[in-house]
């Protein structure tokens, strides 16, 4: 476990200081919160070489990570945007300024890419700006439509901390979610590493050196060992890399980057089983997501619009903007997810359900709570079924390449 040195407020005016042991940052901030206090100040605590010049006693100095001066290019880590929101939930919840909480953030902010937003964001509030139209100003490679909104949803209906709140939990579920796919995918893909790994080894550095050992009996080998030799040869080995390289940077230059997000977007959601799961995964992300904007009084044909962006299937969003259409023309959200096939009759029947009942958003995160579940459960499931399949390719290339050198040494050792 790792030390995170904190400080937070303690009551209306006291300030506290101290230590707490956690796993995580996020833990830390939960651990802070269940001790009464409201964090202001959160950063890992790491031990100095020695004391610093000057200071009392011999105890070394804890003191936080620094920041670089630059920040670099890219969105922010989304672990990172889920700490934030859930400090300045938790800042705005104790009644302290949004100036002032979002000056306290960003001076401990560990991220340069976070601290630079913040820097701008802060001068513009204090300059009279909304917060959501300068977050959306300066944040939006890293802020989505989707957060953006709940914030001017907050500030117009002035309940700015209740909606960072639920935005928080939000965002803290959905992370949850990811960490737990990462995991259940972590062990195949070691396995895929460690394969190519091994085939890579055996093939420039144990088959050429064993290729001279049997030349002289090229014609009495296996045919498996002169298969091997044929491609452990330079002008074969050039051959082979260049192929792999040349669909390596294929398959990057159609699938890489931003242009291509909608080739990779519709090649997983029509692949047998990844496409299943990604289509739950995407109702979870939707409900969820439209249930906490309902929440804020949020009507449903704009709550729509916010929640199209998240989705990562192209068929689900053009149901959803066919469903915001005809939501504007008067009919019910039930109506319309029954008439798009893509959601399925359960989705459709909750929501009928929520309609009837006056609790849609209720519905709507049972809904995205069971899919949630299906989709992680069908993750480990494919999972389960990938690692056996893995090891066993692995295991008969591995034995073939053993074999092919194994077969000519028994022979060699039988003739004399």
């Amino acid at each position: 476990m790792k030390e995170f040195s904190y400080k937070a407020k303690k009551g209306p005016g006291a300030v506290v200081e101290g230590v707490v042991r956690a796993m995580t940052q996020v833990e830390a901030l939960g651990e802070i919160e269940r001790m009464g206090l409201v964090p202001l100040e959160v950063a890992e605590a790491v031990v100095s070489a020695g004391p610093k010049k000057g200071a009392r006693g011999g105890k070394p100095a804890r003191q936080g990570k620094s920041v670089p001066a630059r920040p670099r290019s890219g969105k922010i880590p989304f672990r990172t945007i889920c700490v934030f929101t859930r400090q300045l939930a938790s800042m705005m919840r104790s009644k302290v300024q949004i100036l002032r909480a979002l000056e306290f953030i960003g001076s401990q902010a560990q991220d340069p890419r976070l601290l630079h937003i913040l820097e701008h964001v802060s001068k513009d509030v204090k300059n009279g700006t909304p917060f959501s139209d300068s977050l959306s100003a300066h944040g939006a490679g890293s802020f989505d439509h989707r957060y953006i909104s709940m914030i001017r949803s907050g500030e117009s209906g002035g309940s700015l901390d209740r909606v960072l709140q639920t935005l928080a939990e939000h965002l803290e579920r959905e992370d949850e979610t990811r960490s737990q796919i990462r995991s259940a995918l972590a062990y195949p893909m070691l396995i895929v590493v460690v394969g190519i790994g091994t085939v890579f080894f055996m093939f420039t550095f144990v088959l050429p050196k064993l290729t001279s050992l049997f030349n002289q009996s090229y014609e009495t080998l296996p045919m498996v060992t002169k298969m091997l030799m044929a491609l452990a040869r330079p002008s074969w080995q050039s051959v082979f890399w260049g192929v792999f390289g040349g669909a390596l940077v294929g398959l990057l230059a159609a699938f890489g980057g931003k242009a291509g997000k909608a080739r990779r977007q519709w090649a997983s959601s029509r692949l047998p089983l990844l496409g299943e799961v990604k289509t739950k995964a995407d109702i979870a992300r939707f409900c969820d997501t439209l249930a906490m904007l309902l929440d804020q009084s949020v009507p449903v044909h704009q709550a729509i619009e916010v929640t199209r962006p998240v989705l990562s299937n192209d068929r689900l969003e053009k149901d959803l903007a066919d469903a915001q259409r005809r939501i504007s023309e008067g009919e019910t959200l039930a109506e319309v997810i029954k008439r798009a096939q893509s959601f399925g009759p359960f989705v459709a029947q909750m929501i009928a359900v929520g309609e009837e009942g006056g609790d849609l958003s209720g519905a709507l995160r049972e809904v995205a709570h069971f899919y949630s579940a299906e989709s992680l459960r069908s993750i480990k499931m494919l999972s389960s079924l990938i690692e056996p399949l893995l090891i066993l390719a692995l295991s008969l290339l591995v034995g073939l390449i053993v074999s092919a050198i194994m077969l000519p040494i028994f022979d060699m050792s039988w003739m004399k």
